[in-house]
């Protein structure tokens, strides 16, 4: 049975839609690397166990708490911090991400006001995490609109449409990935 610690940074609604869609046996831990994240408060109510960090030499710290609990999965759920590669290699086949671009299109930071702007094809991606930014496995992908500025959709719009293609494949994704390294 796979042990999840979910990485976030800010509301959490992909972390939610997992927690509330009945994984929270399977989630050890909630990680964020912000104290003000509102996911924590969500994560406070539910009595979800969650870890801060408070600085950028926790890396190994954070890797003892997430092995004394059993963790053996780790996915990244809008989680805006670039991670070490040493965390990284130690975690290698076991971590996703969910990215709001078709990738390779678009890794990084503002995919989604950069594909919106070129005027290219948009949608979601859940790939493995490698070292380099967005560039593992591709998991699941599903592409929300071809010509976003034809489609009379504001960015706005599109951004809400592609948080729920979001929703849908991070439930598809914890179903069918099975991890490199358990």
């Amino acid at each position: 049975m796979l042990k999840w610690a979910f990485f976030v940074s800010g509301r959490g609604s992909n972390m939610k839609t997992l927690l509330d869609g009945g994984m929270s046996d399977e989630v050890a831990l909630v990680v964020s690397n912000r104290r003000s994240a509102l996911a924590l408060e969500h994560c406070h109510r539910r009595s979800q166990e969650t870890y801060v960090m408070k600085s950028q030499d926790v890396w190994q710290d954070l890797d003892r708490e997430l092995r004394s609990k059993g963790v053996n999965a780790l996915f990244l759920l809008g989680f805006m911090k670039i991670i070490p590669k040493e965390f990284v290699r130690a975690w290698q086949g076991r971590m996703l991400n969910v990215h709001p671009s078709l990738l390779p299109a678009y890794p990084g930071l503002k995919s989604i006001e950069r594909s919106f702007e070129d005027n290219a094809p948009m949608g979601v991606t859940v790939h493995e995490v490698t070292e380099e930014v967005d560039a593992g496995e591709i998991i699941l992908q599903e592409k929300l609109i071809d010509r976003p500025q034809q489609s009379g959709l504001s960015l706005n719009e599109l951004q809400f449409r592609i948080h729920l293609i979001e929703h849908q494949l991070i439930r598809k994704a914890v179903k069918l990935w099975i991890p490199k390294r358990i």
